[in-house]
């Protein structure tokens, strides 16, 4: 929280301090602003090695495959790719607005995540995408989320526009 005050002062920019896992849609409706989605992509697929090893499944099993271009009151700062075991999700459809609200009333609540973020810049189709220019600086998000017993619920990609989201990180001197 203290974090979070320390940097209001950047209209610019929205902030959120890593110490809770949260959905888009919650994490901008806290900020509130009107977190909004325009699907690029969902369908049912078989899973390549490399997706079923992230969400730790045998190969050749089916996934739920989405891209979205999320929006904070209509503005698109967020490129987003899930992975979800269609056991968990069978139908694609049945995600209106958000993902995570979806998982928790179909039994799958998520409740634990590791993310890797990295510095990028915005390829063409990317910046074209989010409405920025090709070359901008954006944080890349890679995120794998588990319910309580320690499945895999979600794998994700996250690509935030650099001048429209961060992340603050409070930290404690372990001892």
């Amino acid at each position: 929280m203290a974090a979070e005050r320390m940097f209001r002062g950047r209209a610019s920019a929205s902030y959120k301090a890593l110490s809770r896992l949260y959905s888009f849609s919650e994490d901008m409706t806290s900020r509130g602003r009107s977190p909004g989605t325009l699907w690029l992509e969902r369908d049912l697929s078989v899973a390549n090695a490399d997706e079923a090893r992230r969400l730790e499944m045998p190969n050749g099993g089916s996934v739920v495959r989405m891209r979205r271009l999320r929006l904070a009151d209509k503005e698109p700062i967020a490129l987003e790719t899930s992975l979800i075991p269609a056991a968990i999700l069978p139908d694609p459809k049945q995600i209106e607005d958000s993902l995570y609200r979806t998982l928790r009333d179909l039994g799958h609540v998520p409740v634990k995540a590791v993310q890797r973020f990295s510095a990028i810049n915005l390829d063409e189709k990317s910046a074209r995408l989010l409405n920025a220019p090709t070359g901008a600086a954006a944080l890349d998000i890679y995120r794998i989320t588990r319910r309580e017993d320690g499945v895999v619920v979600e794998s994700s990609r996250s690509i935030f526009r650099g001048d429209a989201y961060d992340f603050v990180a409070e930290l404690g001197l372990g001892r």
